[in-house]
């Protein structure tokens, strides 16, 4: 049976489906790109963080800046 045989009522129906079936999926897709965006800062963050513990220098600039780039992306 294709769609163009629906009644009125019938086709409206498939055709709200079908529509919130991509709003669904574009939804989904907007959350999955907002969750890599955390994933990213929280990977520079802890990237951060082990650059500031594994620092041999002494200079306290260094940690300083370390230390605000781990808080910044945390």
């Amino acid at each position: 049976m294709s769609a163009d045989a629906l009644t009125a009522s019938s086709r409206n129906f498939y055709e709200w489906a079908k529509t919130k079936i991509l709003i669904s999926i574009v939804t989904v897709s907007a959350c999955f790109g907002m969750l890599g965006l955390c994933s990213y800062s929280g990977g520079l963050s802890n990237y951060s963080n082990e650059l500031k513990k594994a620092a041999t220098v002494n200079d306290d600039h260094e940690r300083n800046g370390l230390r605000a780039l781990a808080a910044g992306y945390g």
